[in-house]
């Protein structure tokens, strides 16, 4: 059975925030992250609904040298169709009348909650970019790293194998957003992003079938992904964490790689960024740090302004540091 301070905010919830002459106290939510593949990507409409369609190309069409009175065999593209499906994560704020009615300022602390689950849903969302699966969990949708992960798939090119094993390795990936290479997804007739609608005053029922008044408030938020050309995405796979901590790990060895691997290096489509987790971020930062008139590093550049800010690059693509990216990954071979 779960505790009702777990489930339901209560008066320890409201003294937390304890009230001064001025009303409630600054609110600091110490859980907040950056999240920037939300930022980052771009999102569609489902175009079947709630799902969506894509063709791929999977074959060229062939052609030969030419005589006069010599024929042509015809030929043709071969292209697989992908569904891509789409789920939805939902949270729920419920808060006793009476609490509110109690408390300073109930308005603040009815926002102080609908905050917390805001952050909830974007720490999520962020995280199933890259980790959700549908085929593990028919409720999500098909992330980056499912697709990624079999060297022996069509896209198996795109993975570069950093050599790392067991389960402390992480995961370097450079992903070009655009509606041609990698989008998010959401269906038709709802609303791209996190949506938040206020039920109002609800009679609630308690455990004992009891009833009260609570404010209720729910979150929602619909997202799927498709990968159109996934030579615009290249994962590198199996980084030891263990090695980025003791500089024992050639980073930039595979970060050459994965530039050569990506298509975007030469056909400059959709927006391409480098996104690692911040043990990968301190060893590039610490690797290009030139020791020795020997190095031939490729440096660190600033210059790119997102946002309104300015993001270091690497051989021109910004690096964006995602701590869903988890050093707890399992290898794969």
């Amino acid at each position: 059975m779960a505790l009702l301070g777990d489930t339901y905010l209560d008066l320890v919830d409201v003294y937390q925030r304890e009230p001064t002459k001025m009303g409630m106290v600054p609110f600091i939510n110490m859980l907040s992250y950056a999240t920037p593949m939300l930022q980052d990507a771009i999102v569609n409409q489902c175009n079947r609904g709630t799902y969506n369609l894509t063709s791929l190309l999977t074959k060229l069409p062939t052609g030969a040298w030419g005589r006069y009175y010599k024929g042509n065999k015809p030929s043709k593209t071969n292209r697989v169709q992908v569904t891509d499906s789409v789920g939805f994560y939902e949270s729920m704020s419920v808060v006793d009348t009476r609490i509110l009615d109690d408390s300073p300022n109930g308005a603040k602390l009815r926002q102080d909650e609908a905050m917390g689950h805001m952050e909830h849903m974007s720490q999520q969302m962020a995280t199933s970019i890259i980790y959700s699966n549908a085929e593990a969990d028919p409720d999500q949708f098909m992330g980056l790293a499912p697709r990624f992960n079999d060297f022996n798939t069509a896209q198996g090119d795109q993975i570069i194998n950093a050599g790392g094993a067991g389960s402390a390795t992480t995961s370097i990936w450079l992903v070009s957003w655009g509606d041609l290479q990698t989008s998010l997804l959401y269906p038709a007739n709802t609303t791209a992003g996190l949506s938040r609608k206020d039920h109002g005053e609800q009679q609630m029922t308690d455990p004992d079938g009891d009833t009260y008044f609570a404010k209720k408030e729910s979150f929602r938020w619909h997202m799927g992904m498709s990968v159109r050309d996934w030579r615009y995405v290249v994962r590198i796979v199996n980084v030891p964490v263990a090695g980025l901590k003791d500089g024992t790990f050639d980073i930039y060895k595979f970060l050459s790689s994965a530039y050569y691997h990506h298509e975007g290096r030469w056909k400059k489509m959709g927006n391409t960024y480098l996104y690692c987790n911040s043990e990968v971020r301190q060893a590039m930062d610490d690797q290009a740090i030139n020791r020795g008139a020997g190095d031939n590093f490729i440096r660190l550049k600033p210059g790119k302004d997102i946002q309104g800010k300015e993001v270091e690059t690497y051989r021109g693509f910004p690096i964006q540091e995602v701590p869903s990216l988890l050093n707890t990954e399992t290898a794969i071979t």
